[in-house]
């Protein structure tokens, strides 16, 4: 088993978002892991201040980044999501990951609903792998 820090505990504010829109923000480019099969991306929310209809999320990608064309993203879709809504009690989240491939893309986004205006957590990742 290994344990990847991906990011240790920062601010993320989406808080100028316009209604119903999304900011994609990335953290990790490409973090190798083709050496495991399996693994969990563990998500830390330390405080929030997150309105209803708002939400922040950890996602990863697969990549393939490439010596050629190192400005280039090579992503596939997202194979894990996890979420930080509002409310009080959602301190952790997870999700399980499969199919990693070589590298894993890492991205923090954030998410307006028709209301709202507080988007901000302080949050930490990890991921955590099996051979």
């Amino acid at each position: 088993m290994a344990i990847i820090t991906l990011f240790t505990k920062r601010t993320v504010t989406f808080t100028s978002l316009q209604a119903s829109t999304s900011e994609i923000q990335t953290y990790v480019k490409a973090v190798q892991v083709d050496q495991f099969r399996q693994g969990m991306l563990a998500v830390r929310c330390h405080s929030r201040s997150i309105d209803a209809n708002c939400s922040i999320a950890v996602t990863a990608a697969v990549t393939a980044p490439s010596a050629e064309d190192p400005s280039a993203n090579f992503d596939s879709a997202v194979i894990g999501t996890a979420t930080i809504g509002n409310g009080t009690t959602t301190t952790f989240a997870s999700v399980a990951l499969s199919n990693m491939g070589g590298y894993l893309k890492i991205n923090v986004v954030g998410t307006k609903g028709s209301s709202g205006t507080n988007i901000t957590a302080d949050i930490s990742a990890d991921l955590i792998l099996t051979p």
